[in-house]
């Protein structure tokens, strides 16, 4: 749909930039930037979507995580929380949600603010994991037969 568009506004520009030689590449110079330029905006998105995905994980694993840990030391007389008591149901009450989206927007904010990369000493530890990562960003990406989505054969 964005491709008429776009060739109409920028075939005048490139035939006057490349000239009457090279005029036929045109559309395909169009075409092939309109196109890479559509894929790294879908990256891009895809990326914000996983971030926003795995942020809210991470908050819900946390906040059932510590409020585990509080009711069992709460059953064991060590209450330091006086609104948790021992028999505080996660189920029954909202506080666990509110604390996990608490974490899940701070995560979310911090893969923002570091552009989706890792930190410095967290990157060097993890090094071999991100080689990992980026093979499979490739495969998934590029389509290839060893593709980890590729259909198996039932006979």
């Amino acid at each position: 749909m964005i491709r008429f568009p776009i060739l109409r506004f920028a075939t005048p520009v490139l035939i006057d930039t490349l000239g009457p030689d090279l005029k036929h590449w045109c559309p395909w110079i169009v075409d092939t930037a309109t196109s890479l330029t559509l894929i790294y905006i879908a990256w891009e998105y895809k990326i914000s979507v996983f971030a926003f995905y795995s942020a809210l994980r991470g908050g819900r694993v946390f906040a059932d995580a510590l409020f585990a840990i509080i009711v069992e030391n709460a059953k064991a007389g060590n209450n330091y929380c006086p609104i948790i008591g021992p028999d505080w149901d996660p189920n029954e009450s909202v506080l666990d949600e509110v604390i996990g989206f608490l974490i899940a927007s701070q995560g979310f904010i911090f893969q923002c603010t570091q552009d989706y990369e890792l930190p410095f000493p967290i990157n060097f530890l993890l090094f071999p994991f991100t080689i990992v990562e980026n093979m499979i960003r490739a495969q998934v990406t590029n389509g290839a037969e060893d593709s980890l989505y590729r259909p198996v054969p039932i006979f």
